[in-house]
């Protein structure tokens, strides 16, 4: 006959039991308890101890997805986005990982686990705020914010959704939310990782001057962005240091317009670069004043540099 080795369910006593018994009278304390057949079932089915101490030391290391956040920020460039980001991915999978498993397994805590990883996140760039704000001046406090809000619309909502899980829209709305609710006028919109690394193949010395004229619904082949392309192509074609200047434009116009396109008022800044610098350059193009065009140009640069790339 074979024989199953079991535990009575209230005194742990070992019993072997006929594998044919349905129900089993323990010989120590006298329960009586329903054998039950694991034939059949899933041996590596994920152990419910298990993947909830999982989560909960996922939840106890949330404060890695808010680290290095100024190294993570100076890498946001044409040549360096795509190995960073892998490299934030790989050390924030395993976190969110095992939320989802969580989630999977526990199905009825899906809303409290997206609230629980969305406000740790908060609290965590909170926490990263606060201490920067002591060590600086009170003057850097909108940077020292804008520098996290940065950071959470170009790594941490892209790296959620670039996951796929069955939590991430959910989770990208909810870091979304709990910032919003933190830091009011420092808001930032959904995106994701393909449009920001598509957006740096993009050339051109127009590049922002492209999304300017997008913003006002201009056509790619409108007067204006003519005009602008065929001043890149002849004039600042002329001399090495107009060609030097044109390959640092390359460098920096994506992200400044990547980073502008996560603002909610993203067409309200395109209208003021248009009126403080665009609109005045295209007038010198055409008076022939193509010197000033090249110094309001670099000026615009620069000043957008020092708003949305200033941590480079």
């Amino acid at each position: 006959m074979e024989y199953i080795v079991k535990q009575c369910p209230k005194c742990s006593g070992e019993l072997h039991i006929p594998a044919e018994m349905k129900k089993c009278i323990c010989m120590f304390c006298g329960e009586e308890f329903e054998i039950q057949n694991t034939e059949g079932k899933d041996q590596d089915a994920p152990d419910r101890k298990t993947v909830e101490m999982a989560y909960h030391n996922a939840l106890a290391e949330i404060a890695l997805l808010v680290e290095n956040c100024e190294s993570y920020m100076m890498n946001f460039t044409k040549d360096k986005y795509g190995a960073s980001f892998e490299k934030y991915l790989n050390i924030s999978r395993p976190i969110l990982k095992a939320a989802e498993d969580y989630v999977t397994l526990f199905e009825a805590s899906r809303e409290n686990v997206i609230q629980e990883i969305s406000q740790g996140i908060i609290e965590a760039a909170k926490t990263k705020i606060d201490e920067a704000r002591k060590a600086q001046k009170a003057s850097t406090r909108t940077r020292i914010i804008d520098q996290y809000r940065f950071f959470l619309a170009i790594y941490t909502v892209p790296m959620v959704r670039y996951l796929n899980y069955g939590i991430s829209e959910p989770l990208a709305d909810g870091i979304i939310e709990i910032w919003r609710n933190q830091y009011p006028k420092h808001e930032f919109k959904k995106g994701n990782y393909d449009e920001l690394q598509a957006g740096f193949k993009r050339k051109g010395f127009c590049f922002i001057t492209t999304a300017v004229c997008e913003s006002m619904e201009k056509p790619d082949d409108c007067y204006e962005l003519t005009i602008f392309r065929n001043f890149r192509d002849t004039y600042m074609q002329m001399t090495r240091d107009r060609q030097a200047m044109v390959e640092v434009y390359y460098q920096i116009a994506p992200a400044i317009v990547a980073i502008i396109n996560t603002q909610p008022n993203r067409n309200r800044i395109y209208s003021s670069i248009w009126r403080e610098f665009l609109q005045p350059c295209l007038e010198d193009i055409e008076e022939n004043r193509l010197e000033d065009c090249e110094k309001h140009y670099t000026y615009m640069i620069n000043k957008l540099k020092d708003e949305f790339l200033y941590y480079q």
